[in-house]
């Protein structure tokens, strides 16, 4: 079956995704330390306000292998 695929789609902004399909079962990080994250209120030009959230830190430990496999890239390509 598909385990990923590469889409652009409004929910995104039409901006570029990989979409892993995540019943097929391959783990591609041992661990996550998760990253700290403030929300940031910023007033623009006559007043408008925009709200945002920034995010600093963190660390996705790869399975690297997995993460081949999924994305079908040999060992020498990588």
């Amino acid at each position: 079956g598909v385990i990923f695929s590469v889409e652009k789609d409004v929910q995104n902004q039409n901006k570029t995704t990989i979409k892993i399909n995540s019943k097929t079962g391959y783990p591609i990080a041992s661990k996550v330390d998760e990253p700290t994250h403030e929300s940031i209120r910023k007033e623009m030009d006559r007043g408008r306000l925009l709200f945002y959230v920034t995010f600093k830190g963190g660390t996705a430990y790869l399975d690297l292998d997995n993460l081949r496999t999924i994305l079908g890239i040999e060992e020498a390509e990588f």
